[in-house]
């Protein structure tokens, strides 16, 4: 289910990388549109059209014989499924928008500790964050671990479970008392509450597979839009659907990124280490590719394969979380 609320984040978020982009010099943002499928009864794609009509931005409905009309071999779509273009879409190049926040960073005064590993935060009125190199104390402390979130946060009361299970599965449930962060919708209003919560959350780590295949038209997919296929049914083996997302040749020449959403619980202190689930995941895309590329033939094989890993909720809503007992962390 698409949440409204992002698609006007990402417009906001939008303008931002666009300022950031003006203040550096430097081209951030590719826009090379968006191709969405679903399947009947379309519900993802209704709900993102809807989205996109509310707030002003063009899209167009495609049958798959317009897809590969336009676009031919971005991927087989089945005849009884339906896609939505919209243009405006793109992707940000990660490691180029990194430098320049840096770069913006130092610019204003801001310092920037590399390879500082946080060992403790003492929350209060005054902060104490300590690490292995040395101890600084602030006002306030926003806090962005990415996957360490469960361990670097047990040690202030928050318990966030982490481990063993695949995205979107888990059901974990907040004490009772608590009051859970995240956007209360209202009619057209969606009014974001960063609440406070006790020791249970849902947040998750996981490890997810990125596959890289080479193009079999050289340069051909650099001018290409992206791609998400939520036409897909349930996997067996898989306690939740599943997507397929597709990018253009752009961190690697002649490589395209095709691969399935979807992962295996983690420690990020382990995320090198083997985890059967892992093997799944690859083999599903092997037989999606068979599927919707074809040219690939019966035995697709991947040029490059890297790991990734996400700290998400079990209802995949990302939010804040500010501090119980203090307002100083978040």
């Amino acid at each position: 289910m698409q949440i409204s609320f992002y698609a006007k984040m990402s417009l906001e978020a939008l303008e931002h990388w666009k300022q950031l982009e003006r203040e550096t010099n430097t081209n951030l943002y590719r826009q090379t549109g968006m191709i969405v499928i679903d399947k009947p009864p379309f519900k993802e794609l209704e709900a993102m059209k809807a989205n996109n009509k509310a707030l002003g931005v063009e899209c167009e409905i495609l049958s798959p014989e317009m897809v590969q009309d336009r676009y031919p071999g971005l991927v087989k779509i089945p005849k009884n499924h339906k896609a939505l273009l919209e243009t405006n879409a793109g992707f940000l190049r990660a490691d180029k928008a990194l430098e320049c926040l840096r770069m913006q960073i130092k610019k204003f005064g801001g310092q920037i500790n590399d390879s500082e590993k946080v060992e403790n935060i003492l929350p209060g009125s005054v902060v104490t964050v300590r690490t292995e190199k040395g101890t600084y104390k602030t006002k306030s402390l926003i806090i962005t671990p990415g996957p360490w979130i469960c361990k670097l946060m047990k040690p202030l009361g928050l318990n966030l479970p982490y481990g063993g299970v695949a995205m979107g599965c888990s059901d974990v449930s907040l004490k009772q008392g608590s009051k859970r962060p995240g956007p209360h919708v209202q009619g057209s209003q969606v009014n974001f509450t960063f609440g406070l919560l006790g020791s249970t959350s849902a947040s998750l780590v996981v490890k997810i597979t990125l596959c890289y295949w080479t193009e079999k038209i050289p340069g051909q997919s650099k001018k290409y839009p992206t791609f998400c296929d939520f036409g897909i049914d349930k996997p067996d083996g898989f306690t939740e659907p599943v997507y397929v997302f597709g990018f253009p040749s752009i961190e690697y020449n002649g490589l395209r990124k095709i691969s399935v959403h979807h992962g295996t619980g983690v420690d990020p202190d382990q995320r090198d280490s083997f985890i059967a689930d892992e093997t799944k995941d690859v083999q599903f895309l092997l037989n999606y590719m068979k599927r919707r590329f074809p040219e690939y033939g019966d035995n697709p094989d991947p040029a490059i394969i890297e790991k990734c890993m996400y700290s998400v909720a079990s209802d995949a809503i990302w939010y804040n979380i500010a501090h119980f007992n203090t307002h100083s962390v978040l």
